[in-house]
């Protein structure tokens, strides 16, 4: 039998601040990921936690949870008919790398689909991968490189040809570095390429139920948020998450105000979860190794809360009225 800590990471509105809160203690009979996962569901579940909420994992002891996703996935559409053969990337050879980042971007759609097939027929390594694509800040860089090696792959060919020059190599090399130079100085492009990336991430369901106003909404609050800030005083200008989400008006910025708050939940470390076991271990002493583990993790609890305040009349009243009892706790007036 083993004990299991689960902790929660959340952006408390009303206090304007994130905390890190141990929730509950629970046993499992195995440490095997699937077993796990279960365990998490059942308990998430037990507390009232909105599962489809939930937008980042930790966990002490990572090897067996790889590539565990706990969230409940609908079966994805099969889109046969974009099927492409992938290509590996090569080492040395760019311009097939463009092929390729094309290739894969094309078919992200049927990967992502593929690969939660193969994870739910219990493959470890497609489970990992489904983690890693479903990533935005993996499909973001998709789209750019994406984009500057479409960019270099004409100059790259055209170098390995027998026929090129020395003279028509610097002009071509030249006209390539111009249009690079252009379109880092421009946020047009930069602009495009991110909305081609947010397009790209609808199509597997990356979190898109964060940011619930259309994306021509959402990209006008983001230049309101830009304008905004850009008439402060650099030295005002906030240097955390906390202290952004402590200026914004959730009512003027909605979805940046979503986003960051999403950003500031994400966990850090284990650390939370480490303390927990160290509060089992004061709690379960050899005098208590016959406790169950409801008992356990109430005691847990109370200790690890113990700055918060217990109305000692409604513990009364209701383990009074938990059962009949020979005692009387309750007097009538």
């Amino acid at each position: 039998m083993e004990q299991m800590a689960m902790i929660l990471r959340f952006f408390d509105k009303e206090k304007g601040s994130v905390r890190e809160e141990s929730v509950v203690f629970s046993k499992v009979n195995k440490t095997t990921g699937e077993e796990l996962a279960n365990a998490f569901l059942e308990n998430l579940r037990n507390l009232g936690v909105t599962i489809d909420k939930l937008r980042g994992q930790c966990y002490d002891g990572a090897a067996n949870m790889s590539g565990e996703e706990l969230k409940e996935n609908d079966e994805a559409k099969a889109s046969m008919e974009k099927r492409q053969k992938l290509q590996t990337l090569c080492e040395t050879r760019w311009a097939s790398r463009a092929n390729a980042l094309f290739t894969f971007k094309a078919s992200l759609e049927v990967i992502d689909d593929a690969l939660h097939r193969l994870a739910n027929m219990s493959d470890t390594k497609a489970r990992v991968y489904t983690c890693s694509i479903e990533r935005f800040d993996f499909i973001l860089p998709l789209i750019v490189c994406e984009h500057v090696l479409q960019i270099l792959a004409p100059l790259s060919e055209m170098l390995q040809s027998k026929a090129s020059d020395l003279i028509e190599a610097m002009k071509e090399t030249r006209a390539v570095y111009a249009v690079i130079q252009n379109e880092r100085n421009y946020g047009t492009v930069w602009d495009a390429l991110y909305e081609s990336a947010v397009q790209l991430a609808a199509t597997i369901g990356t979190f898109s139920a964060d940011i619930p106003a259309q994306a021509a909404v959402f990209h006008t609050e983001i230049k309101r948020w830009i304008a905004r800030w850009s008439l402060e005083d650099p030295g005002n200008l906030p240097s955390t998450l906390q202290s952004t989400l402590h200026g914004i008006n959730p009512n003027l910025y909605p979805n940046i105000f979503n986003v960051l708050s999403v950003l500031i939940s994400m966990p850090v470390s284990t650390a939370s979860a480490e303390r927990s076991f160290s509060v089992m271990r004061r709690v379960k002493s050899y005098l208590r190794s016959t406790m169950t583990t409801e008992r356990l993790s109430g005691l847990a609890m109370l200790h690890a809360h113990k700055d918060m305040g217990v109305d000692t009349e409604a513990v009364v009243r209701d383990f009074a009225q938990g059962k009949s009892r020979r005692l009387v706790f309750l007097f009538n007036n």
